[in-house]
């Protein structure tokens, strides 16, 4: 399965964050279709079978990266 479409939620938007969202678009197995700031449109998106997953990005994922905290980022 290739360029299976995708969501992502991004609440930290720091470097690392838009590094892994990029990275995820160049794959060829996902194509990141939306890129927004609430969940409830993206698992909406989700539901009515637009997109094939979604990415949740948190706010200070980047910060609990550069710390050694286990960051919580989550696939749906």
């Amino acid at each position: 399965m290739l360029n299976l479409p995708v969501s992502v939620v991004d609440h930290d938007h720091s470097l690392l964050s838009n590094k892994l969202i990029r990275n995820l678009n160049v794959a060829p197995h996902a194509d990141v279709k939306a890129i927004d700031g609430t969940i409830n449109t993206s698992l909406l998106r989700l539901g009515s079978a637009k997109d094939y997953a979604l990415l949740y990005i948190p706010s200070h994922f980047e910060k609990d990266v550069l710390t050694g905290r286990q960051p919580t980022d989550r696939m749906y």
